[in-house]
Order: C-alpha cells, then sequence, then structure tokens
C-alpha cells in the first residue's frame, strides 16, 4: 500500500514539473514572440525612413538646339544615388492640359499604344505622354528627351502647364519612389512657344519654376 501511495505522488510530482515547465516555456515563447515582432517593426521602420531619406530629386530642363526642330528636355539627377531607372509621366489636372508630348521613335516612347488604355486626351495623339529611362543615371548626369507640341497650329501656349512626376526605382529593387519633377524653360524654349515669352514676366536673370507646388513655370534667361 505504501508503495502505490509513493508511485502515486511520484505521478502528481512529475506531473506538476511538466505543466510548470509548460507554462514557464509559454510565457518564455510569448516573450520571444513580441520581442521578435518588435524587431521586424523597428527594422520595417528603419527602412522606411532610410528610403525616405534617399528619395532622388530629378529636375527637369526645357531648351532648344539651335538649327533642330522641336524642343528637348533634359532631366539631371541631383541627388548622390544612382538611380537604375525611371517613368517619366506629364502630370495633367484635366485632359489636353499639357501642350507638349514626347515623339515617337526615340529610345524610351512607346511608337503603338493601346487606344483603350491610353489617357484621357491622348486616343488620337501622335505624341506620347510619358517616356521611360532605363540606364542607370549617375549623380550629376542626365537623361535627353525630344518633344514637340501637340498642336502647331495653336495660339498661344501656358508654360505653367507643362508639369511633369516621375516613378523612380531604388537601386535595391522594390516599390518606386513617386516624385514631382519640376520644370525649367529657358527662354530659347519659351520663344518657341507660340506667345510662350509673355506668359510669364520675370526679370532678366530670375528663374520661373513648374511643378505641382511651385505654381508659375520657371523660364531662365
Amino acid at each position: 500500500m505504501a508503495a502505490e501511495w509513493v508511485t502515486a505522488w511520484s505521478t502528481l510530482a512529475l506531473a506538476a514539473a511538466t505543466a510548470a515547465l509548460a507554462v514557464g516555456g509559454g510565457v518564455a515563447g510569448y516573450f520571444a514572440w513580441r520581442a521578435y515582432h518588435a524587431q521586424r517593426d523597428d527594422l520595417a521602420i528603419t527602412r522606411r525612413d532610410s528610403k525616405r531619406q534617399r528619395t532622388p530629386v530629378l529636375l527637369a530642363e526645357l531648351s532648344t538646339d539651335p538649327g533642330a526642330t522641336g524642343l528637348w528636355l533634359t532631366v539631371r539627377l541631383s541627388t548622390s544615388e544612382p538611380l537604375p531607372a525611371f517613368h517619366l509621366i506629364l502630370d495633367e489636372t484635366r485632359a489636353g492640359d499639357c501642350p507638349l508630348g514626347f515623339t515617337t521613335g526615340q529610345t524610351g516612347v512607346e511608337t503603338h499604344i493601346d487606344p483603350e488604355a491610353a489617357p484621357p486626351g491622348w486616343k488620337n495623339d501622335p505624341h506620347r505622354p510619358e517616356a521611360r529611362w532605363t540606364d542607370t543615371l549617375l549623380p550629376g548626369s542626365a537623361a535627353l528627351f525630344h518633344m514637340a507640341l501637340r498642336q502647331p497650329d495653336v495660339d498661344k501656349v501656358d508654360p505653367s502647364k507643362i508639369r511633369m512626376r516621375a516613378d523612380c526605382i531604388p537601386i535595391e529593387g522594390g516599390e518606386p519612389w513617386h516624385i514631382s519633377v519640376p520644370v525649367t524653360v529657358t527662354k530659347s524654349a519659351a520663344d518657341k512657344l507660340p506667345h510662350g515669352h509673355a506668359t510669364v514676366a520675370m526679370p532678366r536673370g530670375q528663374i520661373a519654376r513648374t511643378g505641382p507646388d511651385l505654381g508659375q513655370p520657371r523660364i531662365r534667361r
């Protein structure tokens, strides 16, 4: 009888010890799970902040080339990190706002587009509302695109309607940056636009800029 009681008490003690270990392990596992998720969230925040601090800055300038037709858009990278590729898009508040388009036949501009997928106002346009640059852009270097008036016989063009934005691919890949691209219009380019030079009166040497947050266009004299 005594042996049976000893065996019973031993079984109970073992069960109690096992339960205690299980509870302790569960608590430890819970705190380990919390620590893992906290570290993961901190890492995500750090990566997000790092990407925001690395946001590229693209500056565009519309100019002319003596003896050449049309207009040339130079897009320069002014930040310190190389940019593998970007997608430049004409930014219109309303369909038909932008007086210029990218000419077809150049690298990065589609020759044929799906009319059903074209943005409003571009379905039957001979020019394109976007261009892609797929060569790595180094700090201080620039991409070059040819542009032309969408309606050559238009009487007047407002340079402030020439607005752009870009989707920029990080060097490590992943989600792109979405940025606005300020546009500088040189005096020679403004003079080539119908009445473009009269749209903004700027003292010599001053610069006006276009962009969603900048209001009036840049005219560099």
